[in-house]
């Protein structure tokens, strides 16, 4: 009493699982249909269905029988398609001798807790990646003044050592005496205010008491709601100006001008910044990025630029190019996207082309490619791909260092604007390989469900589903199949397994057989696999295709033979459903299971029935009811004159070993067969 008054005014899920002596629900809150699509009826019929919601990568989170105290927070995919974060937190019943006999629960929606960490973690990485790997000294204060962070850079140009820079006050302890006054305001105005976009010289105190010169850019740090956490600042050291004397007469350039074009290139990079980070999505994804690439080049110094997609830990597709020897479309070799994965998990970095311990390289240097800088796109699910940014000047390739605090920021724009695009892209090859090696390893085996003439109770055939190994829908593993290319192999597998099970059936009964329009066109190959039946066939047309043109269709049904006939699944579900009807003129109308359910008691879906049955009758076809669950049902579908049905109180969808094991088989010579009940002409060979 308690879970149901709980259950019925919480947005949570709430349940109760038995798991002696069988596993079922005993109860479940109306919630879970907001939550997941289905309905409690729906899981009631299918104790199985919490576990097929899990997405597969996180099926080894879900927990059973006395394990599942533990609770988990895994994504479950809805009926709809969209992928959900939930958080489980059981608690287990015990009988009076102390086994456990049930489980308690509640199933939160936690989505939007889990994007906004996982978005927060990602910002923290970025930043953290960003101080790591840049060349450049790198410091972080809190509030205080005292240093939070300092990067190697910063303890190499100053000589302090870590614990001795942490934790301290920066203003009384680096900053030379007669300027620690002023620098402490314009640090506290900065907090409020906000610190200028233009690097400004600071000067600090080293270990040995020496000054060094470093021209730093500060900006404020905030958390997710908003407050001051401290500052971080980077800055090149410009105390050994000598370097840029010694650089003066390599690149043909006087030290002013050296200056003034290091200026521009920050100009152009805090500009370039604010130029990605407003530009949003573009299209497609890949439109996105190769946006994104045409914006880069425009950086001085960068002559190409591309953007490139994981697909896996050894498979790296270019989305997007400008200026590069690469072109969109294209794969990097295997080994060199390996080394590239590898070596993306340390962070950003640079590479010469050419180098002898590049085989890659050497082949890029011929197009006259020289050096690129390149960092990783991440998202909240790891590592999806790379940024590059190269250079085609001698000059520049010893300078490409510079460019890495760039691309890293570049590519942290990259990866939230195109992460979902590129995470969808590599879901997609990983859902194209699974189903590849579903089909290569017939991970899969056919079930047949009884169709029987509701006068006598008896079977006139059967429709012949497929289950997978995984447990995974196969409404939903169709799909996937359908997105990725494998469709059609899908379907011709299954038809193929399920043809092979059907010739042990008892004799005498028709086999229906779930094929799509794309399946259905494809004539020649189903005629090749069709050859295999020796029993009259009905092909279910689905819809997980839209269907262009009927005439076509009709034309490429009939030449599969005049023992093929065809039903339209689902009718009553939709005005697109009543166009198959009209234009397909099956010989078998199949009413949908939404309309069956509680038909004895809703006198709007008796109407609806009783309509379909005229249909039926005025075009000399047959009515087969689906979902037939309980005996009200049974008895007003008789009451309507509806002549066959299916659903589990009639036979659920078993094996053909178990089929048989129930059910003895007839010969195709009793007169009284369902075949010939069902209206069906008696089956002769191909050929015959």
């Amino acid at each position: 009493m308690l879970l149901r008054a709980l259950g019925a005014r919480s947005r949570d899920v709430i349940f109760r699982y038995r798991l002696l002596p069988t596993p079922a629900f005993e109860y479940l809150s109306p919630s879970v249909e907001a939550l997941t699509g289905y309905t409690v009826d729906e899981f009631v019929a299918d104790p199985s269905l919490f576990r097929a919601l899990v997405h597969p990568e996180d099926l080894h989170l879900v927990t059973e029988g006395t394990d599942a105290e533990a609770g988990a927070t895994v994504r479950w995919i809805r009926r709809d398609g969209r992928q959900i974060w939930v958080e489980d937190r059981n608690v287990l019943v015990r009988g009076s001798t102390g086994n456990v006999v049930a489980v308690e629960g509640i199933a939160r929606d936690v989505t939007g807790q889990v994007l906004a960490t996982a978005a927060l973690k990602e910002s923290e990485l970025r930043f953290r990646t960003l101080m790591d790997v840049i060349r450049v000294p790198a410091i972080m204060l809190d509030p205080a003044g005292r240093a939070t962070f300092v990067n190697e850079r910063f303890l190499d140009t100053t000589g302090w050592t870590r614990a001795e820079v942490l934790g301290v006050d920066w203003f009384d302890n680096f900053v030379p005496a007669d300027e620690r006054e002023v620098r402490r305001q314009q640090f506290q105005q900065g907090l409020l205010h906000g610190f200028p976009l233009h690097p400004a010289t600071s000067n600090v105190l080293a270990r040995d008491g020496s000054l060094r010169h470093l021209a730093i850019s500060t900006a404020v740090l905030h958390d997710a709601a908003g407050r001051v956490t401290g500052v971080v600042a980077i800055g090149g050291d410009v105390t050994m100006l000598q370097s840029v004397e010694l650089e003066r007469d390599r690149l043909g350039v006087g030290l002013r001008e050296a200056e003034v074009l290091a200026r521009s290139a920050a100009r152009q990079r805090v500009e370039m910044v604010r130029a990605l980070q407003g530009m949003g999505t573009l299209g497609t994804f890949q439109q996105t990025a190769q946006a994104m690439c045409s914006e880069m080049v425009t950086i001085t110094g960068v002559d190409f630029a591309s953007i490139d997609a994981f697909e896996g830990s050894s498979r790296l597709r270019v989305v997007a190019a400008c200026g590069s020897a690469v072109t969109p479309g294209q794969h990097i070799p295997r080994q060199r996207a390996t080394e590239l994965w590898a070596r993306a998990s340390r962070g950003a970095w640079t590479e010469a082309y050419g180098t002898p311990d590049n085989p890659f390289g050497r082949r890029v240097a011929r197009s006259g490619e020289q050096a690129v800088a390149v960092s990783p796109i991440l998202t909240e699910r790891g590592l999806v791909g790379l940024l590059f940014l190269g250079t085609r000047s001698p000059e520049y390739a010893g300078h490409l260092v510079e460019l890495l605090p760039a691309a890293v920021e570049f590519a942290a724009i990259a990866g939230s604007v195109l992460g979902p695009g590129l995470e969808a892209r590599r879901d997609e090859v990983s859902v194209h390989a699974r189903i590849e090696q579903v089909i290569r390893a017939q991970a899969f085996r056919p079930v047949f469900q009884p169709v029987v003439d509701l006068a006598t109770l008896e079977p006139i055939g059967y429709e012949a589903l497929t289950r997978f190994t995984s447990r995974q829908r196969p409404d939903h593993v169709f799909a996937s199949a359908q997105r990725t290319g494998l469709g059609l192999q899908l379907e011709f597998a299954t038809l193929t397994a399920a043809l092979k099970d059907a010739l042990r059936l008892p004799a005498g009964l028709w086999l229906s057989l779930n094929v799509s329009p794309a399946c259905v066109m494809a004539h020649e190959d189903l005629a090749r696999i069709l050859k295999a039946r020796t029993r009259p066939v009905i092909l279910e047309i689905t819809e997980h295709e839209k269907i262009s043109d009927y005439a076509a269709l009709r034309e490429a049904i009939v030449s599969l033979g005049a023992d093929v006939r065809v039903a339209v699944d689902d009718a009553g579900a939709g005005v697109a459903n009543f166009r198959h009807l009209v234009e397909l003129r099956p010989d078998f109308v199949k009413i949908d299971a939404a309309l069956v359910k509680n038909v004895n008691t809703d006198l709007t879906r008796q109407a609806l029935v009783v309509g379909l049955c005229h249909f039926a009758e005025a075009t000399g076809n047959s009515v087969i009811a689906e979902g037939v669950e309980t005996q009200g049902e049974l008895a007003t579908l008789r009451g309507l004159d509806v002549r066959f049905a299916q659903g589990f109180l009639l036979g659920r969808p078993l094996p053909v070993d178990e089929v048989l094991r129930q059910r003895l088989p007839r010969t195709a010579t009793d007169a009284s067969t369902p075949a010939k009940a069902a209206g069906l002409a008696p089956y002769r060979a191909p050929g015959g």
